[in-house]
C-alpha cells in the first residue's frame, strides 16, 4: 500500500486531514466526542516517532482505558505505515514522588517510543519529546498538566491538547494568540464519514 493513500480521504475526513497537517508547535482543538481526533492524532504520533532521529511522543489521556485506546490506534498505525515497533505493553514507571504509574511502550526502530498513560503530571517530569493531551477539557487538573507538559517541549518537540466543551476548560484551553498556536474546532462528525 502506498503511504500517499493514507493522505486521502480513504482514512481521514477533511477535519482531521486538517489537524493531521497543521505544522503549529501548539495545537488547541476544541472538538465533540468521538470525532475520530485521538485516531488521526495516532497516525501523527506514529509518524513523530518511527521516522529517523524520531523523538518520543508522550500521550496523556483522561484515564487508563482512553489511553489503551490510544495505543490501540498507534500500533494499528504502525502495522498500516509498516513500521518496525516492539509492543512493550503495559510497564511500570517509578515517578519521582516514588509512586508507580502504569505505561504502554510501543518502541520504534527509530529507537524513539510513544508512552500513552493517564493524566498524573508527574509522570512527564524531565522527560522530553513530544506530548499529546488527549481529551484535556477532562482533566482533573488542567493547569497543572499543562505546566508540566510545556517543557517537555523545550528542544523542538509539539504540543497538542484536545477536548470537547461539554465539560468547563480552563484558560489555557483557549488560544493565546501566539502565531505558532492553532486552534481546530471541528465540531460534529460528517454523515458519510466511517465510525473509528
Amino acid at each position: 500500500m502506498k503511504i500517499s493513500l493514507l493522505l486521502g480521504p480513504k482514512y481521514f475526513t477533511p477535519y482531521q486531514t486538517k489537524w493531521k497537517d497543521d505544522p503549529a508547535r501548539l495545537r488547541i482543538c476544541v472538538k465533540s466526542r468521538q470525532v475520530g481526533m485521538s485516531y488521526v492524532d495516532a497516525y501523527d504520533s506514529v509518524l513523530k516517532a518511527a521516522i529517523k532521529h524520531g523523538r518520543d511522543v508522550w500521550v496523556m489521556s483522561r484515564d487508563e482505558v482512553q489511553a489503551h485506546q490510544y495505543f490501540l490506534h498507534c500500533k494499528r498505525w504502525a502495522r498500516i505505515l509498516k513500521y518496525a515497533a516492539t509492543d512493550f505493553g503495559e510497564q511500570i514507571f517509578t515517578m519521582a514522588n516514588g509512586k508507580p504509574v502504569k505505561v504502554s511502550v510501543l518502541t520504534f526502530a527509530s529507537g524513539a517510543s510513544i508512552y500513552t498513560l493517564s493524566s498524573n503530571p508527574d509522570a512527564i517530569v524531565g522527560k522530553s519529546g513530544h506530548v499529546k493531551l488527549d481529551e484535556f477539557a477532562l482533566h482533573k487538573d488542567q493547569r497543572t498538566l499543562y505546566a508540566v507538559a510545556k517543557p517537555v517541549i523545550q528542544w523542538g518537540g509539539i504540543l497538542r491538547k484536545s477536548g470537547w466543551p461539554g465539560s468547563t476548560p480552563s484558560a489555557s484551553m483557549k488560544s493565546s494568540g501566539n502565531k505558532n498556536t492553532a486552534v481546530s474546532q471541528p465540531t460534529s462528525r460528517p454523515p458519510s464519514s466511517p465510525t473509528r
